[in-house]
């Protein structure tokens, strides 16, 4: 993580400063996260075996239907608040 602090004598300036010394702490708690395994400890994980069903040709207007198979293999709970199709 870079984080960069630009400093100024303009109001602007320091208000910039004093957000990012206030986010600084934030970020300070993601540090014990492994970049190579792409889980956060203490969070949710996402996973479907098969994320991608290819259709084929559809006629419009004519309902299709797919179960995907979703699994949560985070230690915290996952919470899905809105699916929408493409």
């Amino acid at each position: 993580m870079i984080l960069k602090l630009f400093y100024g004598s303009s109001s602007l300036g320091r208000a910039a400063l004093m957000v990012a010394l206030g986010i600084l702490p934030l970020a300070a708690l993601g540090l014990n996260h492994d970049p190579l395994s792409g889980q956060v400890p203490g969070s949710p994980r996402i996973e479907c075996d098969n994320p991608l069903v290819e259709w084929g040709e559809l006629i419009k207007e004519t309902p299709f239907t797919h179960e995907f198979e979703i699994k949560n293999t985070g230690d915290e709970v996952l919470i899905i608040q809105k699916v929408n199709g493409t």
